[in-house]
């Protein structure tokens, strides 16, 4: 048995829009950018591409509007059946609203209530992940069924409720209880989701710290919105006048921003398979090459390889850089590291979020790839993060506004 696959990093600049098919099953994870005019063109052509009109999983790393500013156009007359995503309460919702200023009125109401906004427009079933306080260890290695040729029914997701996260919903979003359940799923990152007898999923997501929130919940209060009142807050998002005076309290309290709620995911085959793969770069007309660099003298333009395994890991913009929370973050995927082939460097490949003993971790991940602007004004990637990889003997991968990489081929059983 064999099935054929694409993935692609598309060309939208400071972003990251990520598409797969997977023997027809469509897949996105995330979908924005800073470069609004790349951005609806590569959702508009993706879009022609599908046959149905049908996305059968959207995953969103985290609400920032750099990668999920396309959700308006990829959801207009397409059918969507399930998406993943973390929870933010609505104090993390309204740091995103005042985070950056002149953003499209669409944007404050999906923060508002981001699960409201999807089902609304015709998403099936949301299903929240929330994240675990520390890994107590690596957790059971968990065998979905093998391979089968039989037809695809619906993905399976073998995930454990989160009780802890859905009375937090509960007191935050009370308008979402009667959901629970049904439209909305409250489930923790352990476990997987699969797509019967084909491919499979794990998320992870780290525990939100509390800390900068009541730091800001005591400016909030200044400016006239209650913080322990979820309908104050839900109000105040789509208040520009509230915002403008609300900007002030982020820039003074807040120093961090919310890169930590990503939520990360691992794809890849089930059972024992064997990959054949290309990795092809797809050149814009401003540059001769395109940016796909091997640690040799000579830069080569595309790549074919074999590998035993084609694993993929996403990571959104999630930090790696503290100690304690990247090896949680190993710890959970303990049993995939060596699976893996392709991996997104975090946060564009920024610099504060990158650690270096990755490579070590995911010691048979081939190719690196940075989803960013070119030039970046925020420096991503960063040259430390490329010369780490190029050092490493491993292929950095630089998608931008004007070049995108792609990555198909089959799975054999």
């Amino acid at each position: 048995m064999d099935l054929d696959f694409r993935f692609d990093f598309q060309r939208v600049g400071q972003g990251l829009f990520y598409t797969g098919a997977i023997n027809g099953f469509n897949m996105v994870y995330d979908c924005g950018s800073d470069y609004t005019k790349c951005l609806r063109g590569a959702v508009g052509q993706y879009k022609r591409t599908l046959h149905s009109n049908l996305i059968d999983m959207v995953v969103l790393s985290h609400l920032h509007n750099d990668h999920v500013n396309g959700l308006d156009l990829l959801l207009k007359d397409v059918a969507v059946e399930d998406v993943f995503m973390p929870y933010l309460v609505p104090m993390e919702r309204l740091l995103l609203a005042v985070r950056r200023k002149n953003l499209p009125d669409w944007y404050y109401v999906f923060l508002a209530n981001p699960v409201s906004y999807l089902l609304e427009r015709g998403v099936k079933r949301v299903t929240v992940i929330g994240g675990e306080k520390g890994e107590k260890g690596p957790p059971p290695h968990e065998i979905p069924p093998g391979p089968s040729d039989k037809p695809r029914g619906e993905i399976s997701i073998d995930i454990p409720d989160d009780k802890e996260l859905e009375a937090i919903i509960r007191t935050n979003d009370p308008e979402l209880a009667a959901l629970i359940g049904k439209e909305l799923l409250v489930r923790n990152h352990q476990g997987l989701v699969i797509i019967p007898g084909l491919w499979l999923f794990r998320f992870f997501n780290y525990k939100v710290e509390e800390e900068k929130l009541n730091q800001f919940a005591a400016c909030l209060n200044q400016a006239g919105v209650s913080p322990t009142h979820p309908k104050s807050i839900k109000s105040a998002i789509k208040d520009p006048p509230t915002i403008k005076k609300i900007r002030k309290c982020y820039e003074r309290e807040m120093c961090k921003d919310l890169n930590d709620t990503s939520l990360a995911a691992y794809h890849g085959p089930v059972g024992d398979n064997r990959s054949v793969f290309c990795v092809h770069c797809e050149e814009g007309l401003r540059f001769p090459s395109c940016k796909h660099f091997y640690p040799s003298a000579i830069p080569a333009k595309c790549y074919y390889s074999r590998f035993d395994c084609m694993g993929q890991l996403l990571t959104g913009d999630i930090g790696l850089n503290n100690n304690q929370k990247y090896k949680e973050f190993i710890t959970h995927y303990t049993h995939y590291l060596d699976t893996v082939s392709i991996s997104q460097l975090s946060h564009h490949g920024s610099r504060t979020s990158w650690n270096e003993h990755i490579l070590r971790a995911l010691g048979e991940c081939s190719h690196w790839v940075s989803s960013s602007g070119r030039p970046s004004f925020y420096g991503h990637p960063h040259s430390m993060v490329a010369l780490d990889i190029l050092r490493d003997y491993r292929c950095f991968c630089w998608s931008n506004q004007h070049n995108k990489f792609f990555i198909e081929g089959k799975v054999i059983w």
